[in-house]
């Protein structure tokens, strides 16, 4: 079976209205999910020719894009409002998680 056209267009039309509607703040990946699923409780990315959200997102959806992460989730926006900021090796905080060689433990001998 092929998704529709149809359906690609209400699909891409509410994923378009709630990131707008969102703002700065984007959509998750996993509320694109219930957004979808919600629209088209059977929805399988193969059915459009994709793997997966993501790829179904990036083909069938480009003004959404990746612009950031909640975590591993990807936080979607709409290409041309939405530049989430970045952190870069030069920001503060760019490697909380490695200790600071004041508090790095000594190894064992």
């Amino acid at each position: 079976m092929t998704g529709t056209s149809e359906d690609v267009q209400r699909i891409a039309a509410e994923l378009l209205r709630q990131a707008e509607q969102a703002g700065t703040g984007g959509i998750s990946g996993s509320h694109a999910s219930s957004i979808v699923r919600t629209l088209q409780p059977d929805f399988k990315p193969q059915t459009y020719d994709v793997l997966t959200l993501k790829e179904f997102i990036q083909k069938y959806v480009p003004s959404l894009q990746i612009v950031g992460f909640a975590g591993l989730d990807p936080v979607y926006g709409l290409a041309d409002q939405l530049r989430l900021p970045t952190q870069d090796a030069a920001s503060p905080g760019a490697d909380l998680w490695r200790p600071s060689p004041a508090q790095a433990v000594p190894a064992e001998p």
